[in-house]
């Protein structure tokens, strides 16, 4: 170290749990000769917590999400796909290569280009709003006709770095269309 004066770094872990940044640099004197080596450590600790706290956050939240039967979409502002979890990839028949990076309205042969989800979509982070219970009934390559009901919303980081937006989408083929409850109330006011 001292043929290169370098300055050297090292995050350690002491017996008792602890962390610090071990920072050895050259001693220079009054007339600007090395006569040694100077060592500090400053105390990571509280970092250290803060960084396994947050990775079993994440690590959680990922858990979840993974074990959701709903599909879900993270989308950035641009409207292009940061991650999808498992069951969209399964929904979908494709794979994160395929998707992530990818603007939504791309996929599949722009089947998601849909004017009306278009609006929707980005509405949400400009005006903060969200939609529920948006219907789509559209033939997907690869799994064929297949009814959709899709709700997005703002997705709020806790740093509100990037501005994103959470669409799931659950697969409704085969369950018989509600009507919307005023609809049943006012057939039975009319009989």
């Amino acid at each position: 170290m001292l043929d290169t004066l370098a300055i050297r770094e090292k995050q350690v872990q002491v017996t008792n749990g602890d962390w610090y940044l071990m920072r050895i640099l050259p001693y220079r004197t009054s007339d600007n000769r090395i006569d040694g080596v100077a060592i500090t450590f400053v105390d990571l600790t509280e970092i250290k917590r803060l960084e396994q706290s947050l990775q079993e956050s994440t690590t959680y939240a990922e858990s979840i999400i993974s074990t959701i039967r709903e599909a879900l979409i993270v989308l950035d502002a641009d409207l292009k796909i940061v991650s999808a979890n498992r069951s969209f990839y399964e929904t979908f028949q494709t794979t994160p290569g395929e998707t992530e990076g990818r603007n939504l309205y791309a996929l599949g042969d722009n089947q998601w280009d849909i004017p009306e989800l278009r609006h929707l979509l980005e509405e949400i982070l400009p005006r903060e709003t969200q939609f529920e219970g948006f219907i789509i009934d559209h033939t997907f390559p690869g799994i064929g006709r297949h009814r959709m009901r899709l709700n997005a919303r703002q997705l709020r980081t806790p740093a509100a770095s990037k501005e994103m937006i959470l669409l799931a989408i659950e697969d409704t083929t085969g369950i018989p269309m509600q009507e919307p409850q005023n609809a049943r109330d006012e057939s039975h006011q009319q009989t």
